[in-house]
Parts: structure tokens; C-alpha cells; sequence
């Protein structure tokens, strides 16, 4: 018993009606964690009796009972077949185009992602793909990401963290910009957060850095006000990881590979390195993402961090003796963390907390 179907069919045959055939299927098919599991065998057992008396019509009892109980046990793998056929036609079609026309393949990807750690994993594939993902351009850039060659795709709009479709038809129809000043006065673009995240993606970079247009931007918005803020690299490659979910003009792992080579003593692996590594491991990453939940197992609170550098995020488990470690560190820190892995399964777990380099990179 393999399919969906195939149930239907089975309490078909054992005179079930049309209804009862598919209360019988959902009933095995649709597990709730939630649902207490007595319960759940008690819903279960309610159908054997007509369902072996029914087959026992065509077959004998110790098949008819075999039969049942494998259909009882069906949730384990349960799945529909016009799914199971459509998926294989879906990956074929997939491989074919990843294998002969890969730049036309991850743009669709790409397209078809939504923004976070999602679009960060296809954008690493990308990568191991050989191909080359350019920063947002204000002027060349569109509504979706734009092939420029046979081996270079260009960041969107849309993609852009707060930047919405409407955002980026308003900038399409507008362009082309001579200047920031221009942009900021044509485009229809006006909210501060939409536009900083425009600068911060390196939208601008024909008209000057980061910084500059930054500065200018401030000015344009309360001239009378405007202090000048300089922004230091380290937040420059944050806010771009933030924006876009991933560094392009701010690459990660040269960063940290000079870092770590500071750090006597110990072995420091970068995320990408760990996939093979024997735990426990010394990870140098940015810390990503970090949540606080409560554990369904033992009703108790615990943590799930993300660190990652250009190539790899890696999801961590923090218990609750080991979060009070985890409050003073910001989120986009650069940080060294002792992880370790269960015996008997693949859960990564926090370990120590051994360094923000962010607060204290002249240390290291």
C-alpha cells in the first residue's frame, strides 16, 4: 500500500460507500501531532470490522487483517499519486533545465523564491553552479532578476527587503536616473525604510558609495537638520545581508578567513566547511537568526540560531542553561561558537559561546 488511492480503492472493494471511503483515507492520512494517540487508534479501529468482513468476500481473513493493518500504518509514508506523478514530472523538468540552460533555470528559481533564508540557499546553489549574481543596479534592474549573459543573473527590486512590486513598476516606469537627487524626486519611491534598503543594496553605486549616497539622502530629507553619518564596513556588509539576504560587494568568508587566522591554538572551520566535519566544531560565522520558543517535548524554553557565511547556514539548537549566553549578542554579529552534534543523530546543538568579534575584533 503506497498510495492514497490505493486505500480508496481497498474500502471500495469492501463494500464501503463513496463517503466512508475517503473519511477512512483522510483518517489515516491527516496525523495531527497534536492528537492523542489512543484516540487516534480507537477512529482507526472503528472501520476494521467492515473493512475485513468486506474484503473477506474475495480473500482470505489473514489477508484481509494484513491488508488493514498495513493501511493503519499507512501515515508513516502516506501520499497521493497525481501528486507523486506530477512531482517526477516537475524534478525531470527541473533537471533537465538545471543540467543544459542553468542561468535560465535559477533565474527562475529565483523569481519564484521569497525573501530569507529560502532565497540565501538558492542563491548558495547559484554559486556552486558557477554563476555570478550581480547587486541591484537602479537603472538596470527590474521587477525580476535579469539574465546579462551566459553565466551572470542581476539582482530585483522586489527582492529587496520592504521593496514591494508596486516600488519597483513605479521605479521602472520613471527610469532612467541621472542622480540619486533624480531618483528621489521622480521615482514615487518616498518611504525612508524602502529607500535606505535601496541604498544599503548597492543600488546606487554608479553615483557613489554607500556612504555617500546615504549622506545625501539625509540631507535631501531635512536639509536643516542633516548631521553627517559615516557607516563603518562591518555595518556596511550587515545592512547588505539584511537587505538582499545574502553579500555580494561585502563577501563574508574573506573576511572570516583572515579573522580565524588570527585565533591561535584552535581550529576555527567557516559553516561550509562543517558538512563533513566530526563534532564538536569551532564555527566562525555571522549569527543570523536567533528565535526563543518553547519546547514541545519538555514544555521547556530553548533557542534556534542560524550561522552562516557566503555558502552555508547552519541551524543550531540552544538549551535553556545556555541562553543567558545568547542575550548580548546582536543579531548580524560576527561570532566564534563551540557546536556539537547527538550521538545518535544529526541535531546540531549550542555548546559555548566563545567570541562577538564584532565588539572585540582588535582582540582577535
Amino acid at each position: 500500500v503506497v498510495f492514497q488511492e490505493s486505500v480508496l480503492k481497498l474500502a471500495l472493494i469492501a463494500d464501503f460507500t463513496d463517503s466512508e471511503a475517503n473519511k477512512f483515507r483522510k483518517l489515516l492520512v491527516k496525523y495531527r501531532e497534536w492528537e492523542d494517540a489512543k484516540e487516534r487508534k480507537k477512529k482507526i479501529g472503528a472501520y476494521k470490522d467492515k473493512f475485513i468482513n468486506g474484503l473477506c468476500k474475495y480473500i482470505r481473513k489473514e489477508q484481509a487483517e494484513d491488508l488493514f493493518e498495513k493501511c493503519a500504518a499507512f501515515s508513516a509514508y502516506a501520499f497521493n499519486k497525481s501528486h507523486s506523478d506530477s512531482y517526477s514530472l516537475i524534478s525531470y523538468w527541473g533537471g533537465y533545465f538545471k543540467a543544459n540552460h542553468p542561468t535560465e533555470y535559477m533565474k527562475a528559481v529565483l523569481d519564484s523564491t521569497s525573501v530569507g533564508d529560502s532565497l540565501m540557499f538558492n542563491i548558495n546553489v547559484l554559486n556552486k553552479m558557477g554563476l555570478k549574481l550581480l547587486s541591484p543596479d537602479i537603472n538596470k534592474s527590474s521587477s525580476k532578476f535579469n539574465i546579462v549573459d551566459d553565466i551572470t543573473i542581476m539582482y530585483d527590486f522586489v527582492h529587496i527587503k520592504n521593496v514591494t512590486y508596486k516600488d519597483a513598476i513605479l521605479i521602472e516606469n520613471t527610469k532612467p536616473f541621472i542622480s540619486f537627487e533624480d531618483f528621489y524626486v521622480r521615482s514615487g519611491v518616498k518611504n525612508k525604510t524602502k529607500i535606505e534598503n535601496l541604498i544599503f543594496s548597492n543600488c546606487f553605486s554608479d553615483f557613489g558609495t554607500e556612504n555617500v549616497i546615504y549622506n545625501e539622502f539625509l540631507k535631501l530629507r531635512n536639509k536643516k537638520k542633516y548631521v553627517e553619518e559615516i557607516i563603518s564596513k562591518d555595518e556596511l556588509k550587515k545592512r547588505e545581508l539584511d537587505c538582499i539576504s545574502t553579500n555580494i560587494k561585502y563577501k563574508i568568508n574573506d573576511i572570516l578567513t583572515v579573522l580565524r587566522s588570527n585565533v591561535k591554538n584552535t581550529k576555527i572551520l567557516l559553516p561550509n566547511e562543517c558538512v563533513d566535519a566530526a563534532f564538536p566544531v569551532y564555527v566562525i560565522g555571522i549569527l543570523h537568526n536567533y528565535i526563543t520558543k518553547i519546547s514541545k517535548s519538555s514544555k521547556k524554553p530553548m533557542g534556534i540560531g542560524t550561522i552562516l557565511d557566503d555558502n552555508v547556514s547552519i541551524n543550531f539548537y540552544v538549551w535553556q542553561n545556555a541562553m543567558k549566553k545568547f542575550a548580548s549578542i546582536v543579531l548580524g554579529s560576527l561570532v566564534i561558537l563551540k557546536l556539537d552534534k547527538f550521538k545518535d543523530g544529526d541535531s546540531i546543538f549550542f555548546n559555548d559561546f566563545i567570541m562577538n568579534i564584532s565588539e572585540k575584533e582588535n582582540e582577535v
